[in-house]
């Protein structure tokens, strides 16, 4: 097997299939943030995969610019030996081109069903180690039903009883002056809660109009903005919590147990199969409160799993 790396037009040509965050459309807004994109593809009697990767400071990154990235495929399943090969072709590829280390983040498996295991096993096959591992969280939305308020835990029922009597207003955003309010409303989250915001207004509004893209305001009755959500589709049934977040002052409504159930009412309605809540942790650190409230809430946990390759 070897690798190629390919002009990305041509790239885009073999529609390999994976998810937004590499898609070339997102790959190409975001190249300013690293020194080199090259766009990998692995091929025998034909083109197996494909993989995206950004290089910065002589550092190649996949992705360099987003939650996760991993491998595109020519089809949704791919026998394992074939995984094998191709990790052995992309550490003779670094090799030749005097790479020394590789930063790969995979997807959750709720976005790789078929191959997520042995894409796995055999990087870890090849000595390739974990560097952190990563909970991340989803809701099936096919559990969703009129007795959601008797599935969930405790806590969250509770709460989500004292939010539905507080007559709250659940709205999407239509112009772009509503998707601003709902993105401050997340900027000022999280300074009152002292987290970085890593994505500009400019940013979340360039990269929604590359996929499906939701915003929603959650305000109290007389029209008073109190959280927002923004989403984006990932996949073809996944959809993703960019950003969520209330503002403090307005705790006692437990508008995110509002939010949660009303985005997954939301997309239900509209086709979605999952509701992909994003990580509980950061660098493998995890905030067991955050996941605590996502488990409470009726998701799922699945691993990210992060490596760092030293090629020698």
């Amino acid at each position: 097997m070897i690798v190629e790396n390919l002009p990305y037009k041509e790239y885009e040509n073999l529609k390999l299939e994976s998810h937004f965050f590499n898609s070339v459309n997102f790959i190409n807004y975001n190249k300013h943030k690293c020194d080199e994109v090259q766009y990998l593809t692995f091929k025998d009697s034909k083109v197996r995969f494909g993989l995206v990767v950004g290089i910065k400071d002589g550092v190649v990154y996949a992705p360099f610019s987003a939650p996760f990235g991993g491998f595109s495929y020519s089809k949704n399943s791919t026998k394992h030996h074939i995984f094998s090969k191709a990790i052995k072709a992309l550490k003779e590829y670094l090799l030749l081109n005097n790479f020394t280390n590789i930063r790969l983040s995979l997807p959750p498996s709720i976005y790789d069903k078929h191959n997520s295991s042995k894409i796995i096993t055999a990087l870890l096959m090849d000595e390739f180690l974990i560097d952190f591992v990563d909970i991340n969280h989803s809701y099936d939305l096919r559990n969703f039903a009129s007795d959601y308020i008797d599935k969930i835990e405790y806590s969250a029922k509770k709460a989500l009883k004292i939010s539905l009597s507080k007559s709250l207003k659940f709205t999407p955003c239509v112009t772009v002056e509503e998707k601003t309010i709902a993105y401050e409303i997340i900027k000022k989250n999280r300074f009152q809660r002292g987290f970085p915001l890593k994505l500009n207004l400019k940013d979340v509004l360039g990269t929604a109009n590359l996929t499906e893209s939701y915003f929603f305001i959650l305000s109290k009755q007389d029209g008073e903005p109190i959280a927002s959500a923004i989403c984006y589709e990932v996949q073809n049934n996944i959809v993703q919590v960019i950003y969520w977040g209330g503002l403090a002052e307005y705790g006692e409504y437990k508008p995110i147990n509002f939010l949660s159930f009303k985005l997954f009412e939301y997309f239900k309605d509209i086709g979605y199969q999952t509701v992909d809540i994003g990580p509980s942790s950061d660098r493998g650190v995890v905030n067991f409160g955050l996941s605590e409230f996502k488990e409470s809430i009726g998701c799922d946990k699945h691993l990210k799993l992060h490596f760092n390759i030293k090629v020698n």
